[in-house]
């Protein structure tokens, strides 16, 4: 039996994504060349709302979701559209060109998935090196969920810092052999911040509502991934240039 693969981190954001601007609407509250002012949220409700806004050589995003602003050249909405990666936020490229990040999110975090992931990658590639019996993996296995990954274990992984400390201690050492340690030190654990990757997502969302309003149609429609009921998602439409609905900060 195959087992599914679990869904990446930039799958999980894009799936909520959709689900999080399903209703929402595009308000141009400035449009002037270059400098624009483009307010995205659901009628009556501020949840996941945020603002694309533009000047010459650069781009900023602010919202519930933080805080992002980007510089590359003097037509930031064309740069984007551009840049986009097969019709997606291009993350690293992108990553480059920031001015700044929202100062609690920020562009990185650290994974506790990808900590996961390089144990497994570690014990795979012992298990078929055919090195070790199997009463020794077994043995490896349950030293590991005491040390790092049961229930109660004594190094909390939670937490970067002692995640780290916990796996350059650990040592399996059954007999006078030489004991297992995990090779980490060029172990990379920190995956894209959620907030980052959704407000990229934004940017899109934000730019092909505004395009798609400058040639009269409507917003972009959005299928949510994540709901049983796509149907009932309801499509984007703009609101009238030069509206002045508040959101709440």
């Amino acid at each position: 039996m195959t087992t599914a693969k679990k869904p990446t981190l930039e799958q999980r954001v894009a799936a909520r994504f959709r689900l999080d601007v399903a209703k929402h609407q595009l308000t141009v509250l400035h449009d002037d060349g270059l400098y624009r002012h483009l307010r995205c949220l659901a009628p009556g409700d501020s949840s996941h709302w945020f603002d694309l806004i533009t000047w010459p050589g650069t781009l900023t995003i602010k919202g519930d979701m933080g805080s992002y602003t980007f510089s590359r050249t003097q037509d930031m909405l064309d740069f984007f559209r551009r840049s986009a990666w097969g019709g997606g936020p291009n993350l690293q490229y992108w990553e480059e060109k920031l001015d700044a990040a929202d100062r609690h999110a920020g562009v990185r975090e650290y994974s506790e998935e990808l900590l996961r992931q390089h144990i497994a990658d570690d014990l795979a590639a012992l298990a078929e090196s055919g090195d070790v019996t199997a009463d020794y993996l077994a043995g490896l296995h349950e030293e590991l969920d005491d040390e790092l990954l049961g229930e109660l274990p004594t190094w909390c992984i939670e937490d970067e810092g002692e995640a780290l400390a916990g796996v350059r201690q650990f040592e399996y050492r059954p007999g006078r052999e030489e004991p297992f340690t995990f090779e980490s030190t060029e172990w990379d654990v920190r995956d894209w911040a959620w907030h980052y990757v959704w407000c990229c997502h934004a940017i899109i969302w934000g730019i092909a509502a505004y395009d798609r309003a400058k040639a009269g149609k409507p917003a972009p429609a959005l299928t949510a991934a994540a709901t049983t009921e796509p149907d009932s998602q309801q499509e984007p439409v703009l609101v009238a240039a030069g509206a002045t609905e508040e959101t709440s900060r």
